[in-house]
């Protein structure tokens, strides 16, 4: 299954219920989302190691296709996008970056 797709699903479901709860205020939403919002430079990198991943095998075919799609091809499109998305690419973006330094540092090896 896309872990994508599946982190995206499982954000919202999140998100849901804590509305649902009274634990997320229209006000914390607002201040999660913008917290979420990415500037141009983390933008391209996200961009290069999504690359990087898909080449490495770290990331399927279709996983990196679902990041570019919600990326976009600017920041401010990816600015546009639900707290969920927001919130799993940033997850993903985190997770790629751990890879990557572990990848130069040789404490794991790429495929």
């Amino acid at each position: 299954m896309n872990r994508i797709l599946k982190g995206i699903k499982v954000q919202q479901e999140a998100i849901d219920k804590k509305i649902a709860a009274g634990e997320l205020t229209e006000d914390a939403l607002d201040r999660l989302d913008n917290v979420l919002n990415m500037a141009c430079d983390e933008f391209v990198e996200f961009q290069e190691l999504k690359s990087l991943a898909l080449i490495e095998g770290t990331l399927t075919q279709e996983e990196a296709q679902t990041i570019y799609y919600h990326l976009g091809e600017t920041p401010e499109h990816f600015n546009k996008q639900s707290l969920a998305i927001k919130a799993t690419l940033t997850k993903a973006f985190q997770e790629l970056m751990k890879h990557r330094i572990e990848v130069l540092r040789g404490e794991t090896r790429s495929s």
